[in-house]
């Protein structure tokens, strides 16, 4: 493993506290792990919120909440995806709790990073973060009623790896350059305009105050 990128956000609200950094040979000890570990089978089950009764505020977009149910001889555990960006403070804890309480883990709660709904909030970031427009409570029943869902769905199933390469357009050196070329350019104009306009419009305003 040459590289491990993360885009991980902190939940909304709370306080600021230093996370434990992860070494390289912190990731050599969970690989090394997985190669020994013992085989096991595999059964999954999926469920979406547009299957149940769930209405939701500005905090979820319109993908909805997805939950992933996976199951081994040894393990339970859920994977859920929300359609928002990041989370309230405290909502991924209380998911965890009632999990626990049914014999499964939390394997994680992920949001999207959407900005679908950015800017049609009047908050001071300009969106809401997940439970905070939608009663966290109300998130959590819903959750679990997908979970619940999704285990009365569960399939034996094989997992596999594989890889593939994209070719992604991106906007390069010279046009960035270029850009910012032209804004420096729109920046002296606009210094140079204002400053002939400015005693032009003073010249004005006095006429105005004489006449």
């Amino acid at each position: 493993l040459d590289l491990a990128l993360v885009d991980a956000h902190n939940s909304i609200g709370g306080q600021d506290a230093s996370s434990e950094r992860i070494l390289k040979e912190d990731w050599i000890a969970l690989l090394d792990g997985l190669v020994s570990s013992k085989e096991q089978n595999l059964m999954v089950g999926y469920a979406h919120s547009s299957e149940i009764s769930f209405e939701h505020g500005l905090d979820i977009s319109d993908a909805g909440i997805g939950v992933l149910f996976l199951e081994t001889d040894t393990f339970k555990g859920v994977l859920i995806a929300a359609d928002s960006n990041n989370a309230r403070v405290g909502l991924r804890q209380k998911l965890d709790d009632q999990l626990r309480e049914q014999g499964m883990e939390l394997i994680e709660l992920c949001t999207s990073d959407t900005h679908n709904l950015a800017a049609r909030s009047l908050v001071s970031r300009g969106y809401f973060a997940l439970g905070e427009s939608t009663p966290v409570e109300q998130i959590i029943k819903a959750i679990m009623e997908l979970v619940h869902n999704a285990q009365k769905r569960l399939a034996r199933c094989k997992y596999t790896t594989a890889d593939f390469s994209i070719d992604m357009p991106l906007i390069g050196v010279e046009s960035l350059n270029d850009f910012a070329s032209l804004t420096d350019k729109a920046i002296e104009f606009t210094k140079s305009y204002f400053k002939k306009i400015i005693p032009l419009i003073f010249v004005l305003l006095g006429i105005t105050l004489f006449y």
